[in-house]
């Protein structure tokens, strides 16, 4: 079962919404005194289809030293890992909120081009 399984597709995209806003409104340590639990929470698509959640971001920036990201608009593909965020700007902010504007890499901005071998090439 995917993120939010169970719950109609609108409830899902507000409930994501708000957990996204949090994250990106809060310090590390108020999610982790308040809210822990929403580290596990699958919330941010991936160009392979995937969906993580921010502790396994947390992975792939301890493995790989930083993560990359591309627009929604980026056309989804199967690549190898690392994963690669395919997000929009809301998701963006609290990802970049958590990890750090130094370990978040856009992916488009490597060639100019907005694609998603661009962003994995940079993250090699």
């Amino acid at each position: 079962m995917g993120p939010g399984a169970g719950i109609e597709d609108a409830t899902w995209t507000w409930l994501r919404e708000q957990l996204l806003r949090r994250v990106a409104e809060s310090t590390r340590s108020e999610v982790l005194a308040e809210a822990p639990v929403l580290l596990q929470v699958p919330l941010l698509a991936t160009v392979g289809g995937g969906v993580l959640s921010f502790a396994e971001v947390e992975a792939v920036v301890a493995a790989e030293g930083r993560i990359a990201w591309v627009p929604m608009t980026t056309p989804g593909a199967s690549l190898p890992a690392p994963p690669i965020v395919r997000e929009d700007p809301p998701a963006i902010a609290a990802l970049r909120r958590w990890v750090g504007e130094a370990r978040l890499v856009e992916g488009a901005s490597g060639c100019g081009r907005n694609d998603w071998r661009d962003a994995w090439r940079i993250c090699r």
